[in-house]
């Protein structure tokens, strides 16, 4: 397929509605559930009795032909949703009679599979199931939205409410949830429209929004290296008020600061800023202040830091000890061990 299905893609053949079939990839759950309503109230309208959910671990060909060849109920149409179905897991037999049955739906049904894996091919038999059915319906990817796509969704959001937020506070928020899914990006901007004001200000974002554990952890990183252990302390201390989980800042403190070692490896090593890119999933500007930071120190201090971050790992993990506690002491000599020095 030349052209990626996205969520524009699925508007265009919605408003065409000339198909029985629609099958929608794992990928982005916001928009994948908003197009299933979408593509519900364009089949149904109002009507429930006609709204057939199967579960695609339970699936046989048996219960998909029977749902698609019983008419429906006193009305035009029937939709047909399939949660969860992994064609990788299909036989071949089985496979072959999903092709047979979806090929030749009637003019009454609509059926939407949900895949619950990658539309590609499976590890399962031979996948000729999902080659099957990609010529049948090719998927739609609904792709993850750019942060800038994201800024400006937050303010259509607000203006919805009767609010405004600036394009550079909505950038600031966004940066704040990097890494998470959009719903729940979405999630964390509906706690702006509690604010009496029709403004929304940078410091109301800074009180209600809960960082995403990945951006929580940059700015905590970014402190530590700074030698700041104030600031470093203090965010920290603000994602523990805002309920995030001490074991999950650990856990992505220490991821973060794997990343920083693998970088100065790598870079050390010669390796390929591209490949290092792929490697570590992370984006050509991150690699760029990534080298930066770890440029200004040793192999032997990383490796202390991924050490003794490890090491809090473990402890948090097999004592009852104050959790919260234990991760500050790890931020504080992490500031000593890594901070900058004169």
């Amino acid at each position: 397929m030349a052209e990626k299905n996205n969520f524009k893609a699925f508007e265009a053949a919605l408003k065409q509605d000339n198909t029985n079939l629609y099958i929608f990839s794992d990928k982005e759950p916001y928009f994948r559930e908003k197009a299933e309503e979408m593509l519900r109230r364009q089949i149904l309208g109002e009507d429930d009795m006609n709204d057939v959910l199967l579960d695609g671990d339970s699936l046989t060909p048996e219960t998909l032909s029977e749902a698609v060849d019983a008419p429906p109920i006193f009305a035009p149409r029937k939709l047909i949703r399939v949660h969860r179905f992994a064609p990788s897991s299909v036989s071949q037999e089985d496979g072959e009679l999903y092709l047979s049955i979806l090929s030749d739906i009637p003019d009454y049904a609509v059926v939407l599979l949900m895949l619950a894996e990658p539309a590609k091919k499976g590890k399962g038999g031979d996948g000729s199931l999902t080659k099957g059915l990609s010529k049948l319906s090719p998927p739609f990817e609904f792709d993850t939205p750019t942060p800038g796509e994201l800024a400006k969704l937050i303010q259509r959001m607000c203006r919805a409410s009767e609010k405004s937020i600036s394009p550079s506070d909505a950038d600031y928020f966004i940066s704040l949830c990097a890494g998470a899914d959009t719903q729940t990006v979405l999630s964390e901007a509906k706690k702006l429209l509690s604010v009496a004001r029709d403004e929304i200000r940078r410091e109301d974002i800074d009180a209600l929004v809960s960082l995403s554990p990945d951006a929580a952890s940059y700015l905590i990183t970014g402190a530590i290296f700074d030698g700041d252990s104030a600031k470093a302390i203090t965010l920290y201390r603000s994602q523990i008020k805002k309920g995030v989980s001490e074991y999950v800042l650990s856990s992505v403190i220490f991821s973060d600061l794997k990343r920083y070692y693998a970088v100065k490896l790598g870079i050390g090593a010669g390796i390929p800023e591209a490949e290092l890119i792929k490697f570590l999933s992370i984006s050509d500007k991150r690699l760029f202040v990534l080298k930066k930071i770890v440029a200004r120190v040793d192999v032997p201090r990383l490796r202390r830091s991924v050490t003794l971050a490890a090491d809090n790992e473990y402890a948090l993990r097999s004592s009852s000890g104050d959790g919260v506690l234990e991760t500050e002491l790890l931020i504080m000599k992490l500031c000593v061990l890594l901070g900058r020095r004169m």
